[in-house]
């Protein structure tokens, strides 16, 4: 990740005020769910929620240094019109860790993961994930179609990978269509390299479909959500190690367009 991807107090706040614009240019209601070292930890959610047919939550910048997952979703909003939206209630969390993305690291500001901790034991969550699950309620009301969430993995170039939260085919085909929208940009990881890449956790690499990791356990916010009956749940990983910036936010932005069940 280059300092120039992300990085600066002046950035960060920059990127906040885009993506609340152009959220509530598209009819969405936005709010803050709490405060990070100043800045906002932000919730958008298109108004008249829970009154269509499926509700799906999506969510952004985990880690400060995985600038593609935000970004896409801006071009996501400034791409798809609103009248676009009315199939489904949409929720975003565009961007769960500022303090990383003032930094350009992968860490918030106080050297914690903000994906890392969700056990159960307060003590290790981080500021972030404390925020999230004072919220658990209405995450998870929010989402009871699916949760995706956009992340890039700094240590390949070779391809985009999925981790797929589902006992249910339809979820994995929802993978699977991800990641063929992502191979048009970045390609796929072959699944020899995402058995290197998985070897300590516990997910089990899909044998029929390249880039798909099932059910994996890193007491992460994607497996605390899968915990509370949300499902599909859905975490995308972009290369960004060597690979062009443009050609990862098009990715980003297009596998949400079909997350939203859009034409990519």
């Amino acid at each position: 990740m280059n300092r120039s991807d992300a990085g600066s107090k002046h950035k960060t706040a920059e990127l906040i005020r885009e993506v609340t614009g152009l959220a509530r240019s598209k009819k969405f209601n936005v709010k803050t769910l709490g405060y990070l070292d100043g800045y906002p930890l932000l919730l958008c959610q298109r108004i008249g929620s829970y009154h269509s047919k499926k509700t799906r939550l999506a969510a952004a910048l985990f880690h400060g240094d995985e600038i593609a997952s935000t970004m896409g979703i801006v071009k996501f909003l400034k791409t798809t019109s609103s009248s676009e939206l009315d199939h489904l209630d949409l929720t975003l969390l565009p961007v769960v860790n500022p303090t990383g993305h003032s930094l350009g690291t992968r860490e918030n500001i106080w050297g914690q993961d903000p994906n890392r901790g969700y056990n159960g034991k307060k003590q290790d969550l981080p500021k972030e994930g404390a925020i999230l699950l004072s919220h658990h309620k209405e995450l998870v009301k929010s989402s009871q179609h699916g949760f995706l969430s956009l992340h890039e993995d700094s240590d390949i170039k070779e391809g985009a990978f999925a981790y797929c939260y589902s006992q249910q085919p339809e979820g994995v085909q929802l993978a699977k269509d991800l990641l063929s929208i992502a191979h048009g940009h970045v390609g796929t990881v072959t699944n020899k390299t995402l058995l290197k890449l998985n070897k300590d956790n516990q997910g089990t690499v899909h044998s029929s479909h390249p880039g798909i990791v099932l059910d994996d356990s890193m007491e992460s916010f994607d497996d605390w959500m899968y915990g509370q009956q949300v499902t599909p749940v859905i975490v995308t990983e972009t290369p960004s190690k060597d690979n062009d910036l443009n050609k990862r936010i098009d990715a980003n932005w297009k596998m949400l367009r079909v997350f939203c069940e859009l034409s990519a």
